[in-house]
């Protein structure tokens, strides 16, 4: 079963998504089940898992709705306010719901992260979380993972998965200071084994227009992806499009088949397999 373990789908509004500007005219548009069927169908994957794209405890009856209604989506990564202290009924809820693969909060967009992670209400909600045995997506930049280590050490009862590669400063490069520090975070966060990476949403993160080939692009992205293998190894990674965020920066194809070059030239059959369908499969319970 082959699988794209991050896909995004809205009817859009700008009052409903507001990281989606003016600038992002790609996106202010409508993505719906039947579009990334087409994707699926034309690049041999069985299913997508659909993740939270907005922070509206509504955005999970919209999704849980949306998979309900298309059996190539496996189920759903869900929005949780994990700061509210009066949310409980609606956690239970959503814990509660058979196609809930997952939760997100969207950490990214928070002021201080770094003291979200260490809040009391929070980790109380990611104990629930993990004792329902549904996994938690941290959702970080490589210049917010300070505390990221404690956070993961601290919660081990279930899956995390640190969604983008925490989003890696690729222009950069890996030798950069920034590449060390996040690679020293890396390769920490590989000790933990029920932490895992999705490689996803490369794209989004560099000017794509200075890639003037696929070698190009492989040069930039495919440091980052051999470091991430050598400390987690094959059983420890998902691929996600990011679609149709991904959009931004350039198609469907282009960031799968950076991956997939990078997949054929690293990994045995076996280890393909795992990186596009099995491991997602046991991360998700699918």
């Amino acid at each position: 079963m082959k699988i794209d373990a991050h896909q995004h789908f809205w009817t859009f509004n700008p009052t409903d998504f507001p990281w989606i500007d003016s600038d992002m005219e790609m996106l202010r548009r409508d993505y719906h089940a039947e579009q990334a069927v087409s994707l699926l169908d034309r690049h041999g994957f069985d299913a997508a898992i659909a993740v939270q794209a907005r922070a509206d405890w509504v955005e999970n009856d919209w999704l849980f709705a949306l998979a309900g209604q298309s059996s190539r989506i496996a189920g759903v990564v869900g929005w949780a306010d994990l700061l509210d202290e009066s949310a409980q009924e609606k956690m239970d809820v959503l814990l509660g719901h058979p196609q809930c693969l997952g939760v997100r909060a969207m950490l990214q967009d928070m002021s201080f992260p770094a003291s979200v992670m260490q809040d009391a209400v929070f980790n109380r909600y990611l104990k629930q979380i993990q004792d329902q045995g549904v996994v938690y997506e941290v959702l970080l930049r490589h210049d917010q993972l300070d505390g990221v280590i404690s956070f993961c050490r601290h919660n081990d009862s279930h899956f995390l998965v640190v969604d983008h590669l925490a989003k890696p400063d690729y222009e950069a490069g890996i030798t950069s200071a920034s590449g060390q520090r996040w690679s020293s975070v890396f390769q920490q966060l590989s000790e933990l084994p029920h932490v895992y990476v999705k490689l996803s949403g490369l794209l989004t993160e560099v000017d794509v227009s200075a890639l003037k080939s696929a070698a190009d692009a492989d040069l930039v992205f495919w440091p980052f992806l051999d470091a991430v293998l050598e400390w987690f190894g094959a059983q420890r990674v998902v691929f996600g499009s990011d679609w149709p965020v991904a959009h931004l920066r350039g198609e469907y194809d282009m960031g799968l088949g950076v991956i997939e070059r990078w997949a054929q030239a690293r990994l045995s059959a076996s280890e393909v397999e795992l990186l596009f369908g099995t491991n997602a499969r046991r991360l998700y319970s699918i």
